[in-house]
C-alpha cells in the first residue's frame, strides 16, 4: 500500500479484539481480521470517497479475500 499510495500519513489499528465474539467470527481461527486504516495521500486528490475506498480495496484485494474481514 505504501508503494502504491505514497501516504503522507498512514495509521493502521488492529481492532480484531473488539469483534472476537461476533457471529461472523465464530469458529474462525483467524486472529487479525478487523482493521481501522486512516490514509492521507495525494493519490486521493480530486477523488470522491467511494473512489478512494475502491482504490484501497483494489490494493488490498488479496488480504480482503483471504484474512481481513473488515476494513
Amino acid at each position: 500500500m505504501t508503494r502504491s499510495l505514497k501516504p503522507l500519513h498512514l495509521e493502521i489499528r488492529d481492532d480484531s479484539h473488539k469483534h472476537a465474539g461476533h457471529a461472523s467470527m465464530r469458529g474462525s481461527d483467524k486472529k487479525e481480521t478487523h482493521f481501522y486504516v486512516h490514509i492521507v495521500s495525494e493519490q486521493f486528490n480530486d477523488k470522491l470517497p467511494i473512489e478512494r475506498h475502491r482504490l484501497v480495496n483494489q490494493i488490498l484485494a488479496e488480504e480482503l479475500n483471504e484474512s481481513v474481514h473488515a476494513l
